[in-house]
């Protein structure tokens, strides 16, 4: 054993930062704790890569928390995952930005979900966008909205599915307009249909229509009536058949005037009958002469007095024969 474990704390935070340096791993790791919190800023900032990674678990659970901040970036990527496990969340919470940019995947995916929640937002905001898309579900369920505010557009689209299904109704509708946007249909497609309903009206409106298409019809059945209502006409027109099919009367009735108007000839043609009585006139109004004919008989003779009275004349006069016997049978 060197004299270094018997240094009073007085005399360690007295050594040169030439003196630290000089130090062998093996000195290193006979440091007491409370050697350890003796060491002065500048002396942890000199500390080299081999000396950190050295450290055992207890002398870096007893590192005070600005002189963990002092360590360099490489020395900060050179921490074990034995290490980082057992940093407390005020010594995690005090990283700079620069040293969270130096953690490598493999140090993330270790941190334990009350370490990945004391980042601070400026500091989840450093981390590479593959880190971010290796984070486990479990670290994804504790980030806070303003962590996951700090997503640009490309660590969005890394997202993985699993990690998508991964969040919070509450993470769900934390998230800005602008990254609902970025998200791709594989994405969408891993929503539950708990995070559907719970999507915001307009992060719902901003969804690329290959998205919205993307939607199975189990996500489309829960979708409130304000978020259908909300729906853009390109966003409409990129409906599937088999998706309208799966909308609910109040859900067909919630869409609006252009967005029903914007329904492919062949979707409305798909409509069932129970959706056709649940047609508001305004949207019957709509219907232009293709759609008409393509109306099938059972519709036809599904349509309410009330509805078959407000269908204009240009729109009576393009009914079919057979549509028309099924109008009176």
């Amino acid at each position: 054993m060197s004299y270094i474990s018997s240094l009073t704390t007085a005399q360690v935070a007295a050594l040169t930062t030439d003196n630290v340096v000089g130090l062998s791993t093996s000195q290193i790791q006979e440091l007491s704790s409370a050697q350890i919190v003796a060491l002065t800023t500048d002396q942890a900032g000199v500390l080299t890569t081999a000396q950190v990674a050295a450290l055992q678990t207890s002398q870096i659970e007893a590192f005070e928390t600005e002189d963990l901040a002092a360590l360099t970036t490489d020395a900060v990527a050179a921490l074990t995952t034995a290490q980082l496990q057992v940093l407390t969340t005020d010594q995690v919470k005090g990283l700079t930005s620069n040293q969270a940019s130096s953690l490598t995947t493999a140090q993330v995916k270790v941190l334990t979900t009350a370490q990945v929640k004391a980042l601070e937002t400026a500091d989840f905001d450093a981390l590479a966008t593959k880190t971010v898309a290796a984070l486990t579900t479990a670290q994804v369920r504790v980030l806070t909205t303003d962590q996951l505010g700090t997503l640009d557009s490309d660590e969005i689209v890394a997202l993985t599915t699993g990690q998508m299904a991964a969040l919070t109704t509450a993470q769900i509708e934390g998230l800005v307009t602008a990254q609902m946007g970025g998200l791709t249909t594989a994405q969408v497609r891993a929503l539950t249909t708990a995070q559907v309903k719970a999507l915001e009206t307009d992060d719902l409106a901003t969804l690329a229509t290959k998205a919205v298409a993307a939607l199975t019809t189990a996500q489309v059945k829960v979708l409130t009536t304000a978020q259908v209502e909300g729906l853009t006409s390109d966003q409409a027109k990129s409906l599937t058949t088999a998706q309208v099919r799966a909308l609910t009367t109040a859900q067909v009735k919630a869409l609006e005037t252009a967005d029903f108007d914007a329904l492919a000839t062949k979707t409305v043609a798909a409509l069932t009958t129970a959706q056709v009585k649940a047609l508001t006139t305004d949207q019957l109004g709509t219907l232009n002469s293709d759609e008409i004919v393509a109306l099938t008989t059972g519709q036809v003779a599904a349509l309410t007095t009330d509805q078959i009275v407000k269908l204009a004349t240009a729109q009576m006069g393009g009914l079919t024969t057979a549509q028309v016997k099924a109008l009176t049978t």
